[in-house]
Formats: C-alpha cells, structure tokens, sequence
C-alpha cells in the first residue's frame, strides 16, 4: 500500500471516528428534543378537546397523539446509541409532525401572527439536527408548508412574511452549519487528547 493510500485509509477513519463522537455528542440534546415535544403534546392532545368539534378534532387530536407517540419513543431510543440515518429519520417524522400539527392549528383558526411559529420551528430544526442535510430538508418542509398560508395574508404582508420567513430559514442554516462546525471541532479536540 502506497503512503497515499494510507493516509487516504487513516483520513477517512479519523472522519467516521469523529462522526462518531459527534454522534454521541448530540444525543443528549436529540433526547431532550424529543421528550419536550412528547411533553407538549402529551398536554396538548386533551387541550384541543375545549376548542375543536368533528373532523377538526379528529385531525389535530391524530396528529398531536402521533407527535406524543414518537417524542415518547424517541426519548427513549436516543438513550443508547443508534445509527445516525435511523436517527435523522426519526427526527425528519418528528419534525414533520411538529409541522402538521401547525399546519392543522392553523387551517382551523389563522391568525396572520400564528404565522411565525413556523420561525420558531425553523430554529428548533436547526438546533436538533444531527447533520446539516437533515436540518435542510426540515427547514425547507417548513417553509413549503408555511408558503401554502400566503394566500390567506393581505398582499402587503405576504411580502413581510415573506422576508421574514426567508431571513429566519437563512439564520436557521447559519445555526444549523455553525453549531454542528463547533460540535465536530469539538469531537475533534477530544480525539486528539485521547491518544
């Protein structure tokens, strides 16, 4: 073996090792993630019976209970290591949940200002993604979800949200980016003592 190959061999081992620790490194952060949405929707469920009748009740007690469901479930996986596309799955439905339950609450009763719970998503998708891919599409779910509101808002605030909406999906990539750069250097810090 050539000392290229070598090197190529020992980088490539140092990534997946890294990956590794930053793995670990993100699962207590993933954990609580996922126990505080199944807490919000575990009080959630019952709530929704006070204000909603019929199909609107069934749709958003279905959805939150799925979001309690999961959250529940995901708390309790992350307590153990998991392979990371198992865990980015796991947090896409989470996510995509978190974006339906939104969606419904906001089919049965908009209020232009509830728009901006889809930038408060954003931002908790940024902070509890395991890789800048799944922070991406997660962000972008949100975003497409969010732009099916736009023609329920008066013309002049569609181009308000719109800003908004576009400059909260920037700073939630910079978090996603910035926060998993720290992380990895980190992980890497932590190799490197190691040997």
């Amino acid at each position: 073996m050539t000392a290229t190959g070598s090197s190529s061999e020992n980088k490539r081992e140092m990534r997946a090792r890294t990956a590794s620790v930053v793995h670990e490194l993100y699962r207590p952060i993933l954990r609580g993630y996922f126990a505080i949405f199944a807490i919000y929707y575990l009080a959630m469920t019952p709530l929704n019976y006070l204000d909603t009748a019929g199909m609107e009740l069934v749709s958003l007690v279905g959805v939150s209970s799925a979001a309690a469901a999961l959250g529940l479930f995901g708390a309790w996986y992350m307590r153990k290591p998991a392979k990371a596309e198992r865990v980015e799955w796991l947090l896409l439905v989470m996510n995509c949940l978190v974006v339906a339950n939104v969606a419904i609450a906001l089919t049965i009763d908009f209020r232009p200002e509830k728009v901006t719970y889809f930038i408060i998503m954003a931002m908790l998708f940024a902070l509890a993604s395991l890789s800048f891919r799944q922070a991406a599409v997660s962000i972008l779910i949100c975003g497409i979800v969010l732009a099916g509101f736009f023609p329920g808002l008066k013309p002049g605030a569609v181009a308000s949200y719109g800003y908004l909406t576009f400059g909260a999906a920037m700073a939630s990539l910079a978090i996603a980016f910035f926060l998993r750069k720290a992380i990895i250097k980190i992980a890497e810090a932590k190799l490197q003592s190691e040997q």
